[in-house]
C-alpha cells in the first residue's frame, strides 16, 4: 500500500485494474511508450515516465505513401464514383456466397450509402500488397495511380466498401481489449511501426466531428515536432486519405508520445483525455490483407440461366429452377439464384423458367 513508483516492462500486456486501488499512494509508473503500462497510467490519472530519446531511435525509417504511384488519382466523391453508392445484384450474390450470412442482409446491400472511403482504402492496401492484381482493376495500368474510375473499378470499390459490415471482416478487425482511445491509438501506432519494419499499410476508421465514420490508409510512424491549434506534437502517423488525395500534412495523425493527446487536422478532430474539447475519435485499425480480403472478389461474370453454377447451360439448370419453384431453397448459392433470374425482376417465377427453356432450345 505504500508503493509510490514502479517500473513495468513492455512485456507486461495486462494489468489488473485493482492494482491502482490496492496501491493508493502510487503516483508514477516508469515504462516504455505504447505499452500497457503507459495506457494504465493514463487511464488511472498517474504520471508516466519514459526515456523518450531511446524510444525516438526505435522508430526506424519512416515509410511514406507514394501518392504518384501507389494510390488512386481520383477521390471519394460522386463525381468519380457515381451518385448511387450501391451494390449490383451479381456482386451482392458473390458477397453473400463468400460471407455465409443470412439472405436478409441483402436489403442492406441494396440500400444506398453515403461514400466509398472504406472500399477505396481497402483496395489501395490490397493492390499494394499484391492480394489483388492491378490487372483486376485495369489490365493496361502500370500502377494504381494510372487507374481511372471505370465501371469495373467502381464495382470493386463498392464491393469492398460493403465488406466492412460482414462478420468475417468485422470480427477480424475488432479487439475486445481496445476499449479506450489510448488502446485504439496504441494499436494504430504499433501498426505504423510495423510498416516501418516492412509490414503492410493498414486501414484506420475514425469518427468525424459530425458523428459520421471515415476510413483512411495508414503508413509509417515519424518523429519530429509539429504544432496544430497551439498544441505541439512529437509523433505522427502518415496517411493517405481518399477525401484529400493530394494532401500530406493535414491528413496525418499527430500525437504526443507521452500524453497520447492526438489530432487529425483535416477533420479538426482532437483528443485529450478527460477534456471537454474532445471531438471525434478512433474506431478501429485493421492490418493484414487476410482480414481486409476475407471476402475476396473473384472477378467472375454472371451467366444468365446457369442455375447450378457449372459455367454452362444444361437441362440440369432447368430441373434445379423447377425444384426451386416447387420446393424451398433448392438452389444452393446466391449467385445461382442471380443467374436464374433471367427477367431481372428480383423474383424467381415461371417467366424465368420459360426464358431458360427457350435458351436451352
Amino acid at each position: 500500500p505504500a508503493l509510490t513508483t514502479v517500473e513495468i516492462p513492455k512485456t507486461v500486456t495486462e494489468i489488473d485494474p485493482l492494482f491502482a486501488q490496492e496501491c493508493p499512494e502510487l503516483t508514477t509508473i516508469f515504462g516504455e511508450l505504447d505499452s500497457e503500462a503507459q495506457g494504465f497510467a493514463l487511464n488511472h490519472g498517474l504520471n508516466f515516465r519514459c526515456d523518450e530519446e531511446k524510444e525516438s531511435g526505435e522508430i526506424g525509417e519512416t515509410v511514406r505513401p507514394d501518392r504518384e504511384h501507389d494510390t488512386f488519382c481520383f477521390g471519394n466523391s460522386s463525381k468519380y464514383l457515381g451518385s448511387s453508392y450501391r451494390m449490383d445484384g451479381w456482386l451482392e450474390a458473390e458477397l453473400l456466397d463468400y460471407a455465409g450470412v443470412p439472405a436478409d442482409i441483402g436489403s442492406a446491400l441494396r440500400s444506398d450509402w453515403s461514400g466509398a472511403c472504406y472500399g477505396m482504402s481497402v483496395l489501395t492496401v490490397l493492390v499494394q500488397t499484391g492480394a489483388i492484381p492491378l490487372s483486376a482493376l485495369d489490365e493496361h495500368a502500370e500502377c494504381l495511380h494510372d487507374v481511372q474510375p471505370t465501371e469495373r473499378v467502381r464495382d470493386l470499390i463498392h464491393y469492398y466498401q460493403f465488406t466492412q459490415n460482414l462478420p468475417a471482416v468485422f470480427e477480424g478487425s475488432t479487439n475486445a481489449n481496445e476499449k479506450t482511445q489510448f488502446d485504439r491509438l496504441a494499436k494504430a501506432i504499433r501498426c505504423a511501426q510495423q510498416v516501418n519494419k516492412g509490414g503492410e499499410p493498414f486501414v484506420i476508421t475514425i469518427n468525424t466531428r459530425s458523428g459520421s465514420s471515415h476510413a483512411l490508409v495508414g503508413y509509417g510512424l515519424e518523429a519530429g515536432e509539429w504544432e496544430w491549434d497551439g498544441v505541439t506534437y512529437n509523433r505522427r502517423i502518415l496517411i493517405w486519405d481518399s477525401n484529400y488525395i493530394g494532401e500530406a500534412e493535414k491528413t496525418a495523425l499527430y500525437y504526443d508520445a507521452t500524453s497520447l493527446h492526438w489530432t487529425l487536422p483535416a477533420y479538426k478532430i482532437a483528443y485529450a483525455r478527460d477534456e471537454a474539447t474532445d471531438i471525434g475519435g478512433l474506431i478501429h485499425t485493421v492490418q493484414g490483407s487476410e482480414i481486409l480480403n476475407a471476402c475476396p472478389y473473384n472477378g467472375m461474370q454472371p451467366l444468365p440461366g446457369d442455375t447450378d453454377r457449372s459455367n454452362s447451360l444444361t437441362v440440369a439448370d432447368a430441373v434445379l429452377l423447377t425444384r426451386q419453384l416447387t420446393e424451398t431453397k433448392a438452389i444452393p448459392t446466391y449467385t445461382g439464384r442471380e443467374n436464374a433470374d433471367l427477367d431481372g425482376d428480383g423474383v424467381l417465377t415461371l417467366s424465368d423458367l420459360g426464358a431458360l427453356l427457350h435458351a436451352l432450345s
